[in-house]
């Protein structure tokens, strides 16, 4: 709030209701809910995670989101996935995905029985909308989130692909000892964690506080773009009014690099030749 109010200088804010009342997701602040684990267990824990949500119907979809492409394949592929394999429908959705399959997979996801393994990125502004009545009694769409985000937005984001629309949903957490010392977490604090039950209540703070930290040097890059989007203005503008010159030098610091000093004499001539649109 302080960033909108004093960065952004938004002084009027309007809070509105859900038109589909109360959120039913089910999570909360308990080991039930969230796992932390070494390296070597990871990939098990996940699978366990699961097999855990899909009990004992084994109908349940699950979607479990990774923080990176990379995370994903070596989860694909490792040795305990496999024993996952028997339940049905395993789908990929990344970056990679052509728009056609990505709608597809969207839909397979929220299927009795799928398992759709889906990067970060896609937990933002993709539609899982369950519309099986048999699967909402069952508790609904389950999430696993592998990773804690460094932006409560993302969270959300994330949290939110289940539990929809007045629907069922629930959400829990499998995560890496080792990515939570960014937030000075140590094995100590962990077993801190582990020994009084309590685990968002001690991380979240601690996030706030490491996105606090950061912030002044997201600000920086934030910086560095907006140079880089005034220039290019002025480049567009340049050209506009045939101002040769100015556009010539544009294009030579950004390709100087890339093409070579010939290139750029030759791109130069052919300019006020008038040979390049």
């Amino acid at each position: 709030m302080e960033i909108l109010t004093q960065k952004y200088r938004i002084q009027q804010f309007s809070f509105i209701p859900s038109v589909f009342g109360y959120n039913k997701l089910d999570f909360k602040d308990s080991k039930e809910y969230i796992n932390i684990t070494s390296q070597k267990s990871f990939f098990i824990e996940i699978v366990k995670e699961i097999n855990k949500r899909k009990k004992p119907s084994k109908l349940v979809p699950v979607l479990v989101f990774f923080e990176s492409r990379q995370i994903l394949r070596e989860f694909y592929d490792s040795e305990q996935f496999q024993n996952i394999h028997n339940y049905g429908q395993i789908k990929i959705l990344d970056e990679s995905v052509s728009i056609q399959d990505k709608d597809s997979i969207v839909k397979q996801a929220v299927q009795q029985g799928s398992v759709t393994l889906i990067t970060k990125e896609l937990g933002r502004g993709t539609d899982f909308i369950c519309y099986d009545q048999s699967i909402d009694a069952l508790g609904g769409v389950h999430v696993i989130q592998t990773f804690f985000s460094d932006e409560l937005s993302e969270e959300v984001q994330i949290k939110g692909r289940t539990a929809r629309q007045s629907s069922t949903g629930s959400y829990s957490m499998v995560l890496l000892d080792s990515g939570l010392e960014k937030y000075k977490i140590d094995i100590k604090f962990v077993q801190f964690m582990h020994d009084s039950g309590k685990y968002y209540s001690e991380i979240d703070p601690r996030r706030r506080t490491y996105f606090d930290e950061q912030y002044p040097e997201m600000m920086k890059f934030v910086k560095v773009i907006m140079e880089d989007h005034k220039k290019a203005q002025d480049y567009l503008y340049h050209l506009q009014k045939n101002e040769v010159t100015q556009a010539i030098q544009f294009l030579t610091e950004k390709n100087k690099c890339l093409l070579g000093d010939d290139f750029v004499s030759a791109y130069r001539a052919q300019f006020r030749q008038g040979n390049v649109k």
